[in-house]
């Protein structure tokens, strides 16, 4: 048992040397390398001495941007210039409003046009007309009088005889009732409404272009104009390190250059 035990504790101690004897290694290692980098760090230390000068507008990465690009962008689509010169939000309302306008223009455009093929429909079924080939005066006389003859009459007595419709079978038109020729010309009415108001939508998207085109360009002019500014800043920096490493020299200056 004895013999038993005493072998047990030999094994104990060699193991326990191998870990020591290896972990004294280990650590020579790092302090070894430890000092050569802290000696590499000196040497480099004592060779540093850089001086430099940075440009302001470098650091900041904004370019120039075309006044003529912005100005045609714009013209192409509102808000595409100023999101070219960095107006995202600007440019957002802008292209917005210019699908609103567009989205306005087709609604009134159709559903004008959806009620003016009902108005002529509604007077060919009670009124006998034959629409084609007929302009929008002669769909303003029938709301106006209740056959073709009382119209004819109207004309002679007000000596408008070129007015006058002498083709009376390609010109008819007799309402089988005045309620229905009131209805046909509240329907015309509200048609030519519609209609009507596509001209304000009209010069609300030319406008929104002009207006867009302008800003645009008026604003990469004023960005071209900032960076010229900016870039007329130098930032100068000067850094020494002497040899006893007591007193380093560092200076930074800022130069605005006319």
């Amino acid at each position: 048992m004895v013999k038993i035990f005493n072998s047990f504790n030999l094994k104990i101690n060699f193991i326990l040397t191998v870990v020591f004897l290896m972990q004294f290694i280990f650590i020579n290692k790092i302090f070894s390398s430890e000092i050569t980098a802290l000696r590499d760090f000196k040497f480099s230390l004592m060779n540093i001495s850089t001086r430099d000068t940075i440009s302001l507008i470098k650091t900041t990465g904004i370019k120039t941007k075309s006044v003529s690009k912005a100005l045609f962008l714009s013209l192409f689509l509102p808000g595409l210039g100023e999101r070219y010169v960095g107006k995202n939000k600007l440019s957002k309302y802008l292209i917005i409003s210019e699908i609103t306008l567009w989205s306005m223009y087709i609604y009134q455009r159709i559903y004008g046009g959806w009620i003016e093929e009902d108005y002529k429909l509604f007077s060919t079924a009670h009124a006998g007309v034959n629409i084609a080939g007929k302009d929008k005066k002669y769909f303003v006389n029938i709301g106006n009088f209740s056959d073709i003859f009382k119209y004819n009459n109207k004309k002679r007595l007000d000596r408008d005889e070129e007015f006058i419709y002498d083709n009376i079978s390609d010109y008819y038109w007799r309402w089988d009732a005045d309620e229905n020729r009131q209805r046909f010309e509240d329907m015309r009415i509200e048609s030519d409404k519609y209609i009507n108001r596509l001209n304000y939508f009209i010069a609300g998207l030319f406008l929104n272009h002009i207006v867009s085109g302008i800003n645009a360009a008026v604003s990469a002019k004023n960005l071209n104009k900032s960076i010229k500014i900016l870039s007329n800043w130098k930032l100068e920096y000067r850094f020494c390190m002497p040899n006893d490493f007591k007193e380093p020299d560092m200076k930074i200056t800022l130069k605005f250059q006319f």
